[in-house]
């Protein structure tokens, strides 16, 4: 194999046979560092680029012990490459994670103090095919404006991570001090109406008008708040998985969501155990469930919940039979505060869809929407949690797959 190195290439052999004097010619021009030494670890070469970086200036290179030009700290791992490749047992690579400044090599122009080079060293066999000579042949590049990159890009990464740390314990004040007075406002307009009702005190129709808006805008305001502080959370839970019962948490969740008798839900799949964080878990299926409901067009939906084995996931799918969602809208209806109808005329906050993607991809999962579903309505939401472990040991991997999604059956 032939590793172009700045304006010349060598052969990655175990042993690459050369004139030197032709060697010379073609790399000491080269745009990085070559150097020869031969078996006695003697420098019997360095090209431009090594000579004009080299520090102090004054030194010779040439003609020197390369323990005489490495510190006595980092000799031991550069002296084990140099004897491999003399005696042609093998080629090496010295990166500059473990050998930043291992040659005294600086920018041209600078003075002696200051910091070195960072160098990734390539060392390999070499022999003068016209002397017969064994020799090693290693090679610096200059890596300095990678490093500094590197050095930066964790810098920032470490802001970024202070950051959102403030972010969010600046949240949790936040929440804390607000989720009180924020209940409490939805309460007094019930207490006001109470009072004013025990004291006999008949409201005009405009001001019982009033209050009912109030109580209604209250509660929105509770609800968004609600929605808001778990929008917040995601990605920042410190809670474990955990082994899931699908059904029981199913049935928990129907009891929450569904108020009105006329609603129906129809259950399919083997809904087996799962892992998951049980509060996302339930978020996700409790904001479809009600998306579902809070989007019908009919006083009676009909929604089924699916749960099927697929390979080492489970597929869940909340399907209902309502107006469907029109394809120039399938990603919009995720998007923080959208929605296909007026807020007034939905009980939601506009911020569960974007909530339920938000946490299924955290899982490293997508959400995965078809719609319609049959004869031009309904529309399915479906996602993937990992199977949890079978009650007999049996191991079951608990990272997501690939994310595909057997075919949704339909509402019927």
């Amino acid at each position: 194999m032939i590793r172009p190195t700045g304006s010349f290439a060598i052969d990655d052999t175990a042993c690459s046979c050369f004139s030197l004097r032709l060697l010379r010619a073609v790399v000491d021009d080269a745009n990085s560092g070559v150097m020869i030494v031969d078996a006695d670890r003697r420098v019997r070469y360095a090209n431009k680029w090594l000579v004009e970086r080299w520090r102090p200036s004054s030194a010779g290179i040439v003609g020197s012990f390369v323990r005489e030009l490495v510190q006595t700290a980092r000799r031991s791992r550069l002296f084990l490459a140099i004897d491999g490749a003399l005696d042609n047992r093998h080629s090496s690579y010295l990166t500059h994670y473990l050998n930043r400044g291992l040659l005294p090599l600086k920018a041209p122009g600078l003075s002696d103090d200051g910091d070195y080079l960072s160098q990734n060293l390539s060392i390999r066999p070499l022999v003068d095919r016209e002397e017969g000579e064994s020799l090693c042949l290693l090679e610096v590049q200059d890596v300095t404006a990678e490093v500094e990159r590197e050095r930066k890009l964790r810098r920032k990464a470490a802001d970024l991570s202070q950051a959102r740390d403030e972010l969010q314990n600046l949240t949790r004040a936040v929440t804390n001090d607000l989720r009180v007075p924020m209940h409490m406002m939805t309460l007094l307009p019930i207490w006001i109406e109470e009072e004013l009702q025990e004291s006999g005190i008949i409201l005009p129709a405009t001001v019982s008008d009033y209050l009912i808006e109030l109580k209604v805008h209250c509660h929105r305001l509770d609800l968004l708040f609600s929605d808001l502080v778990d929008y917040s959370s995601i990605d920042r839970s410190d809670q474990e998985t955990e082994r899931i019962d699908l059904q029981a948490l199913y049935r928990h969740i129907i009891q929450s969501v569904a108020p009105r008798p006329e609603i129906s839900f129809e259950q399919r799949g083997d809904f087996p155990a799962v892992m998951a964080v049980r509060s996302e878990l339930e978020l996700v299926m409790r904001h479809l469930l009600l998306n579902a409901i809070e989007h019908h067009d009919d006083r009676s939906p009909h929604i089924a919940v699916r749960a099927v084995r697929d390979g080492n996931d489970c597929v869940i799918s909340i399907i209902d039979d309502g107006p469907g969602i029109p394809a120039n809208m399938q990603n919009a209806v995720f998007e923080l505060f959208r929605s296909l109808r007026p807020h007034g005329q939905v009980a939601g906050t506009g911020i569960g869809l974007t909530m339920v993607r938000k946490t299924v991809e955290s899982w490293g999962s997508r959400v995965d929407l078809v719609s319609p579903v049959e004869n031009g309505r309904g529309a399915s939401f479906g996602f993937r949690v990992p199977l949890a472990a079978t009650r007999s040991g049996d191991h079951v991997e608990t990272s997501i797959s690939a994310t595909t999604f057997p075919k949704e059956s339909t509402v019927s």
